[in-house]
């Protein structure tokens, strides 16, 4: 997906890929130029761009093309500059903790409608009013929906902080037991385990992460058909 939304935005539809070319895109993606090659036969394969091998020249299919074959029926987008196309898979995982953050934001929007008696105290279940402007995240929400392990999903929340696109508060709750007690709690409390270290001294549980984000979504693409695509 990297190299295709390189080469859709650096032509018209339609380009032709020399062997010059091909390691001039290397040198974009910082991969080898074998790398391209792999990579465009399975765009290819994939039919997100086709081949005519009488005028040498690869299609290009269109975003909404693209979206059609695979039934996408979502109306938002989020805007990614092509300056940062060395940061795509952060970008892509930024943009999905981002979409977790909004749908978050208007679920909160639509409970303070109804008169509920979390509401009605002006108690938030996902922001903390602490760091107005975070939600609450943990990795295994994360994990389902980019059909990830929790430890994978970790490493792409990590990905995407780095990269400038979220910004990460750690939470940990105090179980006020002493670190040298640390066995003898662990015993006693396996079922919490995994989720225990130690900060300043004492055993701490670590709790969901509070997150923010910096992706700017838009809405208004109009909705699709499914079709077939012909290569």
């Amino acid at each position: 997906m990297q190299l295709y939304v390189l080469l859709k935005t650096n032509c018209a539809g339609k380009l032709k890929l020399s062997n010059t070319d091909i390691t001039l895109v290397a040198s974009q993606l910082n991969v080898s130029a074998r790398t391209v090659r792999n990579n465009l036969k399975k765009l290819l394969g994939l039919n997100w761009i086709g081949y005519n091998y009488r005028s040498k020249y690869y299609f290009i299919r269109s975003f909404e093309t693209v979206r059609r074959m695979y039934e996408y029926t979502a109306k938002t987008k989020s805007s990614f500059d092509l300056r940062d196309i060395l940061k795509f898979k952060a970008f892509v995982a930024a943009t999905a903790i981002g979409k977790l953050v909004n749908n978050t934001i208007n679920k909160e929007k639509s409970e303070k409608r109804k008169p509920t008696e979390s509401n009605k105290k002006g108690l938030s279940k996902h922001q903390v009013s602490a760091y107005p402007g975070y939600y609450q995240m943990s990795n295994s929400g994360l994990a389902k929906c980019l059909g990830k392990s929790k430890s994978n999903a970790f490493k792409l929340k990590e990905l995407a902080k780095e990269a400038g696109y979220i910004d990460v508060i750690q939470q940990y709750e105090s179980t006020g037991v002493p670190a040298n007690q640390w066995k003898a709690f662990m015993k006693g409390n396996p079922e919490i385990a995994y989720k225990c270290t130690v900060k300043n001294g004492m055993i701490v549980t670590k709790q969901p992460d509070l997150v923010c984000h910096s992706i700017y979504f838009k809405s208004g693409r109009k909705s699709i058909k499914s079709t077939v695509v012909k290569k």
